[in-house]
């Protein structure tokens, strides 16, 4: 398994301390309905957001004027929180992930406000410098910190597919129709678009995207019916993997075959998350299909 994390990044200022960005945290989460349960660190385990409906944040690891956003998942974090602390902080924020970067790559987001396009140059390989819960043990690394009750799995927002820009201003037209077909669940016209598509992009953000809930069955049948055009074109692997998710819980080994032959090497670490979450449903035969995708060496 390679190295995997999630995370958010925040340049500091004169005004923007760890405290004020915990609050914002709180403005965001309390504004959903859940609860501050603590102002520090406590013990909670990755990716346990959906059965305990708790989550922690701790802001830390200030180095070079930037401070670093732990979120208690550790393999995801919250797109949206990010957003929020773009517009809200007016600062730099970066939504980082990295994901079995021995085996496949590493996926960057800038989300700056002001729109701005460009992305800074890699070096080397950026990561956290503490997780979540190594901080338990480490409570004084943590400038600030705060632990919600009460956090709705359907409000956390894991971002974006890597390798797709957010949508420009003059596509929320042409995006709304999309947009239509897939709430509709209508394969056929979500065909119809994609074999009508000058650039595939749109389409794929919307109908392959993390609005689409494959919780739903109706959903993952949806998915199945396009998926045979899509897997005929270049797929991210996020992409490729909603797809094995959709084919793994709807029993569809002829879709799950073709996956894997597209997925080289296999993301054997993200595959395990959506694994571990499946098993977390008592969708075990749906887990065991995505791991036997990517056995352990």
């Amino acid at each position: 398994m390679g190295t995997n994390a999630c995370w958010i990044q925040l340049r500091l200022g004169r005004t923007i301390t760890p405290e004020r960005i915990r609050d914002e945290i709180e403005v965001y989460w309390t504004a959903k309905g859940a609860r501050v349960l603590a102002r520090e660190v406590r013990p909670l385990e990755p990716l346990r957001l959906e059965k305990t409906k708790t989550l922690g944040y701790a802001i830390g690891g200030i180095e070079n004027g930037w401070v670093e956003v732990l979120d208690s998942e550790r393999y995801t974090a919250d797109f949206g929180l990010a957003r929020h602390l773009a517009r809200k902080l007016k600062t730099h924020v970066h939504f980082i992930g990295v994901w079995d970067v021995d085996q496949t790559s590493i996926e960057r987001w800038i989300a700056p406000p002001g729109a701005t396009k460009k992305k800074p140059a890699m070096r080397g390989l950026p990561m956290p410098s503490l997780y979540y819960a190594e901080l338990v043990a480490k409570p004084d690394l943590a400038a600030a910190a705060i632990v919600f009750k009460g956090v709705r799995y359907t409000n956390y927002d894991p971002g974006p597919e890597p390798e797709e820009e957010p949508p420009l201003e003059p596509e929320k037209n042409y995006l709304a129709s999309h947009q239509a077909v897939a709430k509709a669940l209508d394969a056929k016209k979500a065909l119809a678009l994609l074999k009508g598509a000058l650039n595939l992009e749109p389409c794929l953000t919307v109908f392959l995207g993390q609005a689409l809930d494959l919780d739903d069955a109706s959903a993952r049948r949806f998915t199945l019916a396009i998926a045979p055009f899509l897997l005929c074109h270049p797929l991210s692997t996020v992409r490729l993997t909603r797809i094995a998710e959709a084919a793994a819980r709807e029993g569809d080994d002829a879709t799950l075959d073709a996956v894997r032959a597209k997925l080289t090497p296999p993301p054997r670490a993200l595959l395990s998350v959506i694994a571990k979450r499946l098993e977390q449903r008592d969708e075990h035969d749906a887990a065991r299909r995505l791991r036997a995708m990517a056995p352990s060496p």
